[in-house]
Protein backbone atom coordinates (compact mmCIF):
# COMPACT_ATOMS: atom_id res chain seq x y z
CA UNK A 1 0.00 0.00 0.00
CA UNK A 2 1.08 3.10 -1.05
CA UNK A 3 0.42 6.45 1.16
CA UNK A 4 0.94 10.04 -0.53
CA UNK A 5 1.82 13.05 1.82
CA UNK A 6 2.17 16.75 1.08
CA UNK A 7 4.69 18.47 2.45
CA UNK A 8 3.92 19.87 5.83
CA UNK A 9 0.86 17.52 6.52
CA UNK A 10 0.51 14.64 8.92
CA UNK A 11 -1.12 11.22 7.15
CA UNK A 12 -2.37 7.78 9.13
CA UNK A 13 -0.07 5.32 7.45
CA UNK A 14 0.64 1.22 8.62
CA UNK A 15 -0.97 2.76 11.89
CA UNK A 16 1.56 5.31 13.18
CA UNK A 17 1.24 9.03 12.11
CA UNK A 18 3.99 10.27 9.66
CA UNK A 19 4.80 14.44 10.08
CA UNK A 20 7.05 15.90 8.46
CA UNK A 21 8.25 19.29 9.22
CA UNK A 22 8.07 22.54 6.16
CA UNK A 23 11.87 22.01 5.84
CA UNK A 24 13.00 18.28 5.91
CA UNK A 25 14.80 17.05 2.35
CA UNK A 26 18.45 18.29 1.98
CA UNK A 27 20.60 17.88 -0.67
CA UNK A 28 24.48 18.41 -0.23
CA UNK A 29 23.42 21.31 1.99
CA UNK A 30 20.58 23.34 0.47
CA UNK A 31 17.31 22.65 2.20
CA UNK A 32 14.36 21.72 -0.23
CA UNK A 33 11.40 23.85 0.69
CA UNK A 34 7.35 23.55 0.10
CA UNK A 35 7.97 25.16 -3.09
CA UNK A 36 10.07 22.40 -4.58
CA UNK A 37 8.78 19.45 -3.31
CA UNK A 38 5.42 18.07 -4.85
CA UNK A 39 4.63 14.82 -3.18
CA UNK A 40 6.33 12.47 -1.31
CA UNK A 41 5.49 8.91 -1.20
CA UNK A 42 6.00 6.26 1.40
CA UNK A 43 5.87 2.74 1.21
CA UNK A 44 6.15 0.31 4.02
CA UNK A 45 7.92 -3.63 3.40
CA UNK A 46 8.52 -6.14 6.13
CA UNK A 47 11.59 -7.98 4.34
CA UNK A 48 12.68 -11.07 6.48
CA UNK A 49 11.10 -9.44 9.65
CA UNK A 50 12.26 -6.07 9.44
CA UNK A 51 10.21 -2.81 8.26
CA UNK A 52 12.08 -1.28 5.71
CA UNK A 53 10.40 2.39 4.65
CA UNK A 54 11.47 3.03 1.56
CA UNK A 55 10.43 7.06 -0.11
CA UNK A 56 9.56 8.82 -3.37
CA UNK A 57 10.06 11.96 -3.74
CA UNK A 58 8.35 14.01 -6.42
CA UNK A 59 10.18 17.13 -7.00
CA UNK A 60 9.46 20.91 -9.45
CA UNK A 61 12.60 20.90 -11.05
CA UNK A 62 15.36 17.94 -11.49
CA UNK A 63 18.10 16.97 -9.21
CA UNK A 64 21.51 17.21 -10.03
CA UNK A 65 23.37 13.80 -10.91
CA UNK A 66 25.47 12.48 -8.23
CA UNK A 67 23.68 14.96 -5.36
CA UNK A 68 22.12 12.79 -2.34
CA UNK A 69 18.81 13.44 -1.18
CA UNK A 70 18.93 12.82 3.15
CA UNK A 71 15.56 12.81 5.00
CA UNK A 72 16.06 14.97 8.43
CA UNK A 73 13.14 14.57 10.65
CA UNK A 74 12.00 17.40 13.07
CA UNK A 75 13.10 16.05 16.81
CA UNK A 76 12.30 17.46 20.29
CA UNK A 77 15.41 18.38 21.92
CA UNK A 78 16.77 19.70 25.20
CA UNK A 79 19.63 21.58 25.82
CA UNK A 80 21.74 22.92 28.97
CA UNK A 81 24.32 25.07 28.68
CA UNK A 82 26.62 26.73 31.77
CA UNK A 83 27.77 30.24 31.23
CA UNK A 84 30.64 31.57 32.87
CA UNK A 85 29.99 33.30 36.54
CA UNK A 86 32.05 36.27 35.60
CA UNK A 87 29.56 37.46 33.11
CA UNK A 88 27.03 40.25 34.38
CA UNK A 89 23.39 39.82 33.60
CA UNK A 90 23.09 41.52 30.64
CA UNK A 91 25.94 39.98 29.05
CA UNK A 92 24.07 36.35 30.24
CA UNK A 93 20.54 37.84 28.24
CA UNK A 94 23.21 38.73 25.59
CA UNK A 95 24.15 35.06 25.23
CA UNK A 96 20.85 33.40 25.49
CA UNK A 97 19.23 35.71 22.75
CA UNK A 98 22.27 34.70 20.87
CA UNK A 99 21.68 31.21 20.72
CA UNK A 100 18.15 31.59 20.44
CA UNK A 101 18.71 33.42 17.37
CA UNK A 102 20.48 30.76 15.99
CA UNK A 103 18.13 28.10 16.54
CA UNK A 104 15.59 30.01 14.80
CA UNK A 105 17.47 31.06 12.11
CA UNK A 106 18.04 27.23 11.08
CA UNK A 107 14.61 26.34 11.43
CA UNK A 108 14.06 24.90 15.14
CA UNK A 109 10.64 25.79 16.78
CA UNK A 110 11.15 26.92 20.27
CA UNK A 111 9.20 25.24 22.71
CA UNK A 112 10.37 26.27 26.12
CA UNK A 113 13.18 27.93 28.03
CA UNK A 114 14.04 28.54 31.55
CA UNK A 115 16.99 30.81 33.07
CA UNK A 116 18.02 28.92 35.91
CA UNK A 117 20.00 31.26 36.98
CA UNK A 118 23.42 31.23 39.29
CA UNK A 119 24.04 27.57 40.86
CA UNK A 120 27.12 25.90 42.30
CA UNK A 121 28.53 23.30 40.22
CA UNK A 122 29.68 19.70 41.06
CA UNK A 123 33.10 20.40 40.98
CA UNK A 124 35.07 23.16 39.44
CA UNK A 125 35.38 24.06 35.62
CA UNK A 126 38.14 26.27 34.50
CA UNK A 127 39.10 26.84 38.11
CA UNK A 128 34.91 28.19 38.18
CA UNK A 129 33.07 26.94 41.00
CA UNK A 130 29.26 28.29 39.73
CA UNK A 131 28.22 29.02 36.74
CA UNK A 132 24.50 30.31 35.12
CA UNK A 133 22.38 27.67 33.90
CA UNK A 134 20.19 27.99 30.86
CA UNK A 135 17.64 25.37 29.42
CA UNK A 136 16.39 25.74 25.88
CA UNK A 137 13.77 22.92 24.78
CA UNK A 138 13.20 22.61 20.84
CA UNK A 139 11.84 21.07 18.13
CA UNK A 140 14.58 20.77 15.17
CA UNK A 141 16.04 19.04 12.78
CA UNK A 142 19.83 17.18 13.07
CA UNK A 143 21.58 20.37 11.06
CA UNK A 144 20.04 22.81 13.25
CA UNK A 145 21.37 20.75 16.41
CA UNK A 146 24.85 20.15 14.39
CA UNK A 147 24.90 24.77 13.68
CA UNK A 148 23.88 25.19 17.41
CA UNK A 149 26.39 23.00 19.25
CA UNK A 150 29.02 24.34 17.11
CA UNK A 151 28.40 27.99 18.11
CA UNK A 152 28.20 26.62 21.34
CA UNK A 153 32.09 25.21 21.14
CA UNK A 154 33.20 28.34 19.85
CA UNK A 155 31.55 30.96 22.28
CA UNK A 156 34.25 31.09 25.21
CA UNK A 157 30.84 32.30 27.98
CA UNK A 158 30.51 28.84 27.81
CA UNK A 159 32.12 26.66 30.32
CA UNK A 160 29.90 23.47 29.23
CA UNK A 161 26.49 22.41 27.06
CA UNK A 162 24.97 18.93 26.71
CA UNK A 163 22.19 18.25 24.14
CA UNK A 164 19.82 15.56 24.63
CA UNK A 165 16.98 14.25 22.15
CA UNK A 166 13.97 13.26 23.78
CA UNK A 167 11.57 10.61 23.57
CA UNK A 168 7.66 10.39 23.68
CA UNK A 169 7.89 10.21 27.56
CA UNK A 170 10.33 12.97 28.26
CA UNK A 171 8.50 14.92 26.15
CA UNK A 172 4.76 14.44 28.06
CA UNK A 173 6.53 14.73 31.08
CA UNK A 174 8.16 18.26 30.42
CA UNK A 175 4.96 19.25 28.83
CA UNK A 176 3.01 17.98 32.57
CA UNK A 177 5.80 19.62 34.80
CA UNK A 178 4.98 22.90 32.87
CA UNK A 179 0.91 22.56 33.44
CA UNK A 180 0.31 24.85 36.46
CA UNK A 181 -1.15 22.21 39.32
CA UNK A 182 -4.52 21.80 40.20
CA UNK A 183 -5.29 21.73 44.11
CA UNK A 184 -6.44 18.29 43.46
CA UNK A 185 -3.32 17.29 41.96
CA UNK A 186 -1.78 19.45 44.83
CA UNK A 187 -3.34 17.38 47.69
CA UNK A 188 -3.30 14.11 45.93
CA UNK A 189 0.47 14.09 44.49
Amino acid sequence: SLGQLALGNSVQKGGGNVFLPHQFVKTGGAVLTGGDLIALHIDKVRIHGALRVDFRLYLRSPIQKGVFLKIDPMNQYETVLILTPVLTEEMVREAVLKFEKVLKENGAELVHQAHWGLRKLAYPIRKKATGFYHLYEFKATGLAVDKLELELRRDERILRFLTVSLDKYAVTYNESRRRPKTAKEEVNP
